[in-house]
């Protein structure tokens, strides 16, 4: 996430054009995030808009000891895990697979798996679900993650390794998979 680094004096300064290079060049990988969180556009759009609210609002505290875009990064992790506390893990699940609308094509046993997959991705208990997220669709090592999360790396590995394991049994002996 070095990429942010030469943003450092600006933001440490305060300068809103340093802001405005931050978010043009992280948008994609908050939005990612949340929308691979929360399962739902609208709501994605939502948390990035708090993300670069509370990012903004936390500036004078930015001492640039991490890159800005591991730092706004875990500002995003905070914010989808306190969407959802707030949430009822069930309710999340619902409105993702009723918000699926399946084409023709996406009746497929591919699109069935892929829906499944992102359904029970939603039902992990959430430091497991933004282990997964962080590691499968965002690409990040585990020690990247570990600092993110603020966690040591064996607790990420471990939420890593039991998030798989609960996918496996759940897939595990239904039909289709």
């Amino acid at each position: 996430m070095g990429e942010t680094d030469d943003l450092v004096p600006g933001l440490r300064a305060g300068r809103r054009e340093a802001f405005e290079a931050l978010v043009d060049r992280t948008y994609r990988m908050i939005y990612g995030l949340a929308a691979r969180m929360v399962g739902h556009p609208e709501e994605a759009r939502d948390i990035v808009q708090e993300v670069y609210l509370r990012s903004y609002q936390a500036l004078p505290r930015y001492r640039g000891e991490a890159s800005p875009g591991t730092w706004l990064y875990r500002i995003a992790v905070n914010v989808c895990l306190d969407h959802q506390r707030r949430r009822r893990p069930r309710e999340a699940l619902d409105e993702t697979l009723s918000a699926t609308n399946p084409s023709p094509l996406e009746a497929s046993l591919e699109a069935e798996s892929a829906r499944r997959l992102a359904g029970s991705v939603m039902g992990l208990p959430p430091r497991q679900k933004v282990t997964l997220v962080l590691r499968v669709y965002q690409g990040l090592s585990f020690r990247e993650i570990a600092e993110l999360l603020d966690s040591p790396i064996g607790t990420v590995k471990a939420n890593y390794h039991h998030a798989l394991l609960r996918l496996r049994q759940e897939f595990r002996g239904t039909p289709g998979s």
